[in-house]
């Protein structure tokens, strides 16, 4: 039963890390942790940390909802799509000094709606 929970865990890992595409660093160390624990306990630990990571993703998410249209697109083509000044003003029709003011004003606004 543990070794099932781990390859479904270790599969819905997988497939979130496939669906963002982004290449998350781990350390030899962690991985050899990971090998020598328990499958069973890496499984729960696992599954605790997606839902953590899920509950603060969803939040942000919505606070950037609230931060209203213009914001939302600067700040996810930053920092989402990492995509440079120059090509975000090209995209959106700014000048690009103002895509520099919008994206801080943008992320003041999204630090306040979070509280930070």
């Amino acid at each position: 039963m543990c070794t099932y929970l781990y390859a479904v865990v270790r599969n819905l890992w997988l497939k979130k890390l496939r669906d963002h595409s982004r290449v998350i660093p781990v350390a030899e160390e962690t991985i050899q942790t990971l090998k020598d624990q328990n499958p069973e306990d890496n499984a729960i630990d696992i599954l605790e940390n997606l839902r953590e990571s899920e509950l603060k993703f969803a939040h942000v998410l919505r606070a950037l909802e609230q931060t209203g249209e213009e914001c939302k697109q600067v700040i996810l083509l930053t920092y989402y799509y990492q995509r440079p000044d120059a090509e975000i003003a090209q995209i959106l029709n700014y000048v690009y000094d103002f895509v520099r003011q919008k994206r801080h004003r943008c992320m003041n606004k999204l630090r306040d709606i979070l509280g930070l």
